[in-house]
């Protein structure tokens, strides 16, 4: 019994030392997450929105500021990239996720809302899980975002050699715009149709009773048609 005691006693002040080693700022209305400079990024649900981090050595070098429902999160760009720092965001919701340079963000939860907007940059990665009425995805440079879970209509703008994996987010209606040389995976029961430019590769699964995508020739000297592959058949169409 005495030692049972005691083992109680260090994980009740374990726990008040684990929430004391870490910052809390308040993020009342939160809308909107601008994530730059090389910092990893975890999200959370949580009944309060907040940002949060370790008060270790580390601490010294994260920049947040937040204003208007904006918050801003990056690492102090004179620190080396091989430097690994991690912040924790707590939400309840939010409507934008805009990640540049090469930081990666992450969830630990399900986004559950009406509407989600992510834009990436750079090498930017994103990977998440949702639970929508409607995503819009804008990707460029050479960034990567996966998304798992369920939407009803999505949109995809994609530039450069960026990839969107969509693949396991079942869509009924996917609505595409793409430029660059990049690849696109999507899932959808109902309906897919766009712009692609000459050289993308585009991805689906689902049976769909729709596919009406215009190819557009945009890059200097591209002759080749977009790719279109079914990924549940095997089979490859060139358009």
């Amino acid at each position: 019994m005495k030692y049972l005691i005691i083992f109680v006693l260090l994980l009740a002040t374990y726990a008040i030392r684990a929430q004391t080693d870490f910052e809390k700022i308040d993020l009342p209305g939160l809308k909107s997450v601008h994530v730059d400079t090389n910092i990893k990024v975890i999200l959370i649900a949580s009944p309060a929105n907040y940002l949060s981090f370790a008060k270790d050595d580390n601490a010294r070098y994260i920049r947040y500021s937040y204003r208007g429902g904006e918050l801003k999160v990056s690492k102090d760009e004179r620190i080396d990239d091989a430097k690994e720092i991690t912040v924790y965001l707590y939400f309840t919701s939010f409507e934008e996720l805009r990640v540049d340079g090469s930081s990666v963000v992450s969830s630990l939860s399900i986004i559950e809302q009406k509407d989600f907007r992510i834009i990436t940059s750079g090498n930017a990665t994103v990977d998440v899980r949702l639970e929508l009425k409607s995503l819009t995805v804008s990707t460029n440079g050479n960034s990567r975002v996966t998304a798992r879970g369920n939407t009803v209509n999505e949109k995809i703008e994609a530039d450069g050699t960026s990839m969107f994996r969509g693949d396991d987010l079942v869509a009924q209606t996917v609505i595409l715009n793409l430029r660059g040389t990049g690849s696109v995976y999507v899932w959808s029961d109902k309906e897919i149709k766009g712009r692609a430019t000459a050289g993308t590769e585009i991805y689906y699964r689902g049976i769909p009773a729709r596919i009406r995508i215009n190819s557009v020739v945009a890059l200097p000297g591209a002759s080749l048609p977009y790719k279109l592959v079914h990924l549940d058949g095997g089979d490859m169409r060139r358009n």
